[in-house]
């Protein structure tokens, strides 16, 4: 259901967003925020939730998911555009910190899990991106961002089934150690420059660019949906391929050059 409505909001948000007239740059800035917000407050959940259990996190999940509709809903302006990216990064950041946690807990085969939900977000995101563009015309905008938060009662009535768990007593020392990335071997911190600079890169294509550079070569909504959808499936489908191979060096390579072809080519 997250992931769903991910997809709905990656195309409805920025030609919502351009359609009640936000300055382009000011777009970008409000993107910018939601990434560092969900960032950071996974970390700190991720912290917090070993000592107070996953459950409370998913249904602050469904309870953000509401507000944030609503926030969009009512949203004219880029400041209340952005207080709903803040509401969306945190939680993004609430799932984020416990969904792979809580299913590797529960599972023996702790690889295959994961891939059967990343397999489970990208089928998900897809599918909101393919029905975005036909909920803007059936719907509007605002309806839209209505079924939005709607899906946000259904994620936190669902949460509250949960098993509740065993907590732990909370140690601020022990969570300020799992903070330290200085502690961390030499192969962490050569994925975390790979991964910095693959965010960096990203971000000049991810969250508005994409939808609006498209928009602005004249593709309406449901084609922008259809093709955004064809990309998560493909990323889903290799994703798929790709884990069963234990070659990482191989697919970091791959993954760099296939990046900058792709974007080189996204330009003509």
């Amino acid at each position: 259901m997250n992931s769903f409505v991910a997809g709905i909001l990656g195309i409805v948000l920025p030609l919502m967003m351009v359609q009640r007239k936000i300055d382009i740059v000011l777009i970008g800035f409000v993107f910018a925020c939601m990434p560092v917000i969900m960032q950071l407050g996974r970390m700190f959940f991720a912290t917090f939730s070993d000592f107070w259990g996953r459950k409370p996190f998913f249904i602050l999940n469904g309870l953000l998911g509401i507000v944030s509709g609503l926030i969009y809903y009512f949203a004219h302006t880029a400041l209340e555009f952005l207080f709903g990216k803040v509401a969306e990064g945190t939680k993004e950041g609430t799932l984020w910190a416990v969904n792979r946690a809580f299913l590797l807990e529960r599972s023996p085969d702790q690889l295959r899990i994961l891939v059967y939900m990343r397999t489970v977000i990208y089928v998900a995101y897809a599918f909101g991106s393919l029905l975005a563009g036909f909920l803007i015309s059936w719907l509007l905008f605002e309806g839209t961002m209505i079924l939005c938060a709607l899906s946000g009662i259904f994620v936190l009535l669902l949460s509250l089934f949960l098993a509740n768990e065993r907590k732990e007593h909370f140690s601020v020392a022990k969570a300020l150690q799992f903070l330290d990335i200085r502690k961390r071997g030499r192969v962490f911190k050569i994925f975390l420059f790979l991964f910095f600079c693959m965010g960096l890169a990203f971000g000049f294509i991810g969250g508005f660019v994409i939808p609006v550079f498209l928009s602005a070569a004249n593709f309406n909504a449901e084609n922008i949906g259809l093709i955004v959808c064809l990309q998560i499936v493909s990323a889903g489908l290799s994703s798929y391929i790709f884990s069963r191979t234990t070659k990482i060096r191989s697919l970091v390579l791959l993954s760099g050059m296939l990046f900058s072809t792709v974007l080189i080519l996204l330009g003509f």
